[in-house]
């Protein structure tokens, strides 16, 4: 399962008050065929964008305005896919709190979680001039959403690096 940021708009929170990924507790969880072509392409766009992530993210992670989607496998097969403000990263492990709550998960929101590179499936952070950068996944979601909440959306995401 995937989550989106652009789910939280639905509720009526200000985009202002967002940090990359973050979400309520009990927010909409839209699901995609693991072999989803279209998701599958952003996930893939998205790990080969990650070295300008990372130069963008390099010594400034305490801001918390960098944030990883992160694919949790759960029981049954599958994965749910989970947006993490990244805390740490040393190579290619890194260290992050949860942003939503997981459905099929044991985990908590701000639960601080471990995982590697290998888990990553979107990236995202918030520039100087309120712009979202990455969200690959997401804007794969924007057609699903009501037509307000994915103009807004559109709205303050960036154009991709």
């Amino acid at each position: 399962m995937f989550r989106a940021i652009a789910v939280c708009l639905g509720v009526g929170m200000a985009c202002a008050a967002f940090t990359p990924g973050a979400a309520l507790a009990g927010d909409p969880v839209m699901g995609f065929d693991e072999a989803d072509p279209k998701m599958s392409a952003a996930i893939k766009n998205a790990h080969q964008s990650l070295p300008y992530f990372y130069r963008q993210a390099d010594g400034k992670l305490a801001s918390g305005n960098y944030s990883v989607k992160v694919a949790f496998p759960v029981e049954g097969g599958g994965h749910e896919h989970i947006w993490v403000s990244l805390v740490a990263r040393s190579g290619k492990a890194m260290e992050g709190r949860l942003q939503n709550n997981p459905v099929d998960l044991p985990y908590k929101i701000n639960q601080k979680v471990s995982f590697t590179e290998s888990n990553l499936s979107d990236w995202s952070y918030w520039d100087a001039d309120g712009k979202l950068h990455g969200n690959y996944t997401t804007r794969v979601m924007l057609p699903y959403l009501p037509a307000a909440d994915a103009a807004q959306m559109r709205a303050i995401l960036a154009p991709l690096p």
